[in-house]
């Protein structure tokens, strides 16, 4: 399937790795979101948004998995989709930044890997469903073929949910 090719500077509202460190507590080398990108930005209504991996800025994500024929392992993919999509979430409610917002669950088909020639990913994101303290978004992902600047190949696709808890102690 092929998915129209954008960058997330396009979108009304852009998000640097700034604004999102600010939002989410990850950080390198386990933060991937580098830019976000917020086509509609209510939180009553159907919101849309993309989050943007730039792949060539992490080659380690890619070391030891298959090393004759390296692919991004889908866990990094399924994390990458889930930050998105929680960066999302707290910038529509920011009362809730601080919380801990963690992955529930994640029903993620992957299409076809992503190997290192690819150099930028991105995960679209829209809120499905709200009800108490969980949140259900649809996802999909797809990368820019380094050779045709105009269309992007889907590699995955699913639902993910996620929930805001109260901030934990450490112990």
């Amino acid at each position: 399937m092929m998915v129209a090719h954008f960058s997330s500077t396009e979108f009304p509202v852009h998000l640097t790795t700034r604004n999102i460190e600010d939002i989410i507590p990850h950080r390198q080398p386990i933060r991937l979101v580098d830019s976000l990108g917020i086509f509609q930005a209510d939180p009553l209504s159907s919101s849309v948004a993309a989050g943007f991996c730039d792949l060539s800025e992490k080659p380690h994500l890619f070391a030891g998995h298959f090393p004759c024929r390296p692919i991004l392992p889908g866990i990094y993919l399924t994390e990458f989709m889930a930050q998105s999509a929680a960066a999302f979430f707290l910038f529509l409610h920011p009362e809730l930044i601080g919380q801990d917002f963690g992955l529930w669950e994640a029903n993620i088909k992957f299409r076809q890997p992503v190997g290192p020639e690819v150099k930028v990913i991105y995960s679209g994101v829209k809120i499905l469903h709200i009800r108490r303290n969980f949140v259900r978004f649809d996802v999909k992902s797809a990368y820019q073929y380094p050779n045709d600047l105009k269309s992007s190949q889907l590699f995955a696709e699913g639902e993910i949910t996620g929930v805001a808890m109260p901030k934990s102690e450490p112990t």
